[in-house]
């Protein structure tokens, strides 16, 4: 934008003339000069609007790119909280399906004590018990992803080693 004004400036030059180098450091070799600098956008106005819309253009590219960016961001945390909260749900959920196969087990296994059923019976809620318990780890092991992919989204990562700590992978 400054190159649509006028500009003034000074100029100088200050140094040493001689026809001879045994003369260069006399009082009368020694050359000097100041003077106005005066630049003055007469011929060069094209140029520089084309050169403005071009710095305007990238800048509005730039921020097209930011916003981008800030929107993929959001979106990220948006759906680490959303996998998160249906995981917590969901372990929720399994740990009461799982309260109730342990009941249903222990039932089970005090009719067969009274022998009112065969241990077939007691096997099988055996099973649903550990069935559920193994989706229930596995929901557990979901639940800590999502919360690191959340802690990731928020920018978050491995605090940076101590000066001098080597690990594994770089011995």
């Amino acid at each position: 934008m400054a190159e649509r004004y006028p500009g003034i400036g000074i100029t100088g030059f200050l140094g040493l003339e001689s026809n001879r180098t045994s003369n260069w450091f006399d009082a009368g070799s020694r050359a000097w000069n100041v003077g106005p600098a005066v630049r003055l956008p007469l011929f060069n106005a094209g140029s520089v609007a084309q050169r403005i819309a071009i710095r305007e253009a990238e800048l509005d590219e730039a921020l097209h790119g930011v916003e981008q960016r800030a929107l993929l961001a959001f979106e990220e945390v948006e759906n680490a909280i959303t996998g998160l909260r249906q995981e917590r749900r969901r372990r929720s959920e399994l740990d009461a399906a799982v309260d109730a196969a342990e009941r249903a087990r222990t039932l089970a296994a005090q009719r067969f004590d009274a022998g009112l059923d065969d241990f077939l019976g007691v096997l099988d809620a055996e099973q649903a018990r550990l069935d559920l318990a193994d989706q229930q780890a596995a929901v557990g092991i979901e639940l800590v992803r999502q919360f690191v992919a959340l802690h990731k989204a928020l920018g978050g990562g491995a605090p940076p080693s101590p000066e001098g700590a080597t690990t594994k992978a770089a011995d």
